[in-house]
């Protein structure tokens, strides 16, 4: 998922997916997702890694928006979120990687 683009504390919009729902067959959509901050990364100022968890797996959040990293960044750890974004496929180079350090993210970021 990238460009994470609403993160609100008003009014949430309705969960559309768990994480294990989400596919390649849906790149370009949004979705908004529910879960509890796992881990974060920041990878440069403008870049930012966050595993969304939830009862039925995880999924790897990708944000170059500087306001919504800093929200996400400031969450403690395991703290309930919502997230608004657009489903991205992973590159291949990127998966190859996720697999030679045994993380599975699957085919999406």
């Amino acid at each position: 998922m990238r460009c994470l683009n609403h993160l609100s504390p008003g009014p949430r919009d309705r969960i559309s997916h768990t994480c294990d729902r989400l596919s390649a067959s849906q790149e370009g959509q949004e979705v908004v997702l529910g879960g509890w901050v796992f881990s974060q990364r920041r990878a440069s100022a403008n870049l930012h890694f966050f595993t969304l968890r939830d009862h039925t797996g995880s999924v790897q959040l990708i944000s170059k928006d500087k306001e919504v990293s800093d929200r996400l960044m400031s969450a403690a750890l395991e703290s309930v979120v919502q997230v608004k974004g657009v489903v991205r496929a992973r590159k291949q180079k990127a998966k190859e990687v996720s697999v030679s350090r045994q993380i599975r993210f699957g085919d999406l970021t």
